[in-house]
């Protein structure tokens, strides 16, 4: 079996990392229909009674291909443990109750380099080297060499999550807009909408792709979602293309006023309006938003504004960076927004607040152009 998958020659990483990718390719029940017992019994498939089986059946449930997971690793030399969590988005762990009752799913643990890795087998599509977000920053029980020990897994990176927008937007003298937007996703983003294109058609992860960005689009837009590019490979960047149209200018007089911040203009910032917190906060994962917006101008028109570059900082926290530039008839602006932070104190709710309702006054920028002279030949 292991001889399948790996080269005597492989290092310790390359065997994991290929082991990895093999079981990737497995029918993990997790995420598709499972079969009946009817259906096993007359397609000649016996039942799982140990990790062998799974490998000859190509298939199991999430559990069982962590389970072979680590038993392939372990054939191949390779220190590795198991280490069953709580499935953060379910519960948190209750140290004051001390049972493997309150326990979820299995996750693996691997010696790499001397060093710790923490893998997801598991759950499909998900990349080597990441976990699955509702397991990072979760608390469970460990086996070791010194044995079973309660433990907690590391949390995601922003680094590691990222959503980039990059937008070319026309723009016309009474503001109507029309272009397309380039969505790259990379990590927990990326997963969440491969692991829903398994268990829905492609018609409804469309729909619901269109839906999750009304509230990103400025007030008169509206999105055409074209398609999405490697979607079935979770070793490249998820692309989403979607063209947009619709009005996003208001006109007075000689001035034409446009968002500056485009996936910004009607954004529901959050700890905005609540002035204390009693309770911890948790945001998931850590995240980065990088937005790329070039508006090209309507001829006779010239910038009389622009959003102001400014850098707001909560320090090992957060920071909102914006950057402005005029040129040959376009304006480019750029936002990005890390957040570092997963999990928060109550104690740290102002310095939370604080920062969210700067960034908040900041995002609600405008770029404001000026008629000045008829475009040539009219």
């Amino acid at each position: 079996m292991l001889a399948e998958i790996v080269e005597p020659t492989d290092s310790d990483e390359q065997k994991a990392t290929k082991i990895y990718a093999a079981l990737q390719k497995l029918d993990n029940t997790g995420f598709s229909r499972q079969k009946s017992e009817v259906e096993l019994k007359k397609e000649k498939i016996k039942d799982i009674n140990k990790v062998e089986d799974i490998w000859k059946r190509k298939s199991a449930a999430p559990n069982g291909i962590t389970f072979l997971y680590i038993a392939l690793l372990r054939t191949a030399g390779i220190k590795a443990w198991l280490m069953q969590v709580v499935n953060r988005n379910r519960a948190s762990f209750d140290t004051s109750y001390l049972s493997t009752g309150q326990l979820d799913d299995y996750i693996a643990i691997v010696e790499l380099g001397g060093k710790d890795v923490y893998l997801d087998p598991g759950q499909k599509m998900c990349p080597f080297g990441t976990l699955h977000w509702k397991h990072s920053l979760a608390t469970g029980l460990r086996l070791s060499d010194k044995g079973a020990v309660i433990a907690s897994t590391p949390a995601t990176n922003y680094k590691n999550s990222i959503v980039s927008h990059y937008v070319d937007l026309n723009i016309d003298e009474a503001g109507d807009a029309k272009g397309t937007v380039r969505i790259v996703m990379i990590g927990q983003e990326a997963l969440y909408w491969r692991q829903l294109a398994l268990e829905n058609d492609d018609e409804e992860v469309k729909k619901q792709f269109k839906e999750s960005l009304h509230d990103d689009l400025p007030e008169g837009m509206q999105a055409d979602f074209d398609h999405f590019e490697a979607l079935d490979d979770f070793n490249k960047n998820l692309v989403a293309i979607v063209n947009i149209t619709g009005n996003i200018g208001t006109a007075t007089g000689k001035h034409l006023f446009l968002p500056g911040l485009f996936f910004e203009s009607r954004a529901k910032h959050p700890f905005v309006a609540l002035e204390k917190r009693i309770t911890p906060i948790d945001v998931r994962y850590a995240r980065m938003e990088q937005d790329d917006v070039v508006y090209h101008l309507p001829p006779g028109f010239s910038v009389e504004s622009t959003p102001k570059a400014g850098n707001i900082s909560w320090p090992q926290h957060a920071t909102l960076r914006i950057n402005s530039a005029v040129s040959n008839g376009n304006v480019e602006v750029t936002r990005i927004f890390a957040r570092g932070f997963t999990i928060l104190d109550p104690l740290d709710y102002n310095d939370l607040h604080d920062f969210f309702s700067k960034a908040a006054a900041s995002d609600q920028q405008q770029l404001v152009l000026t008629h000045t002279t008829a475009a040539k030949g009219n």
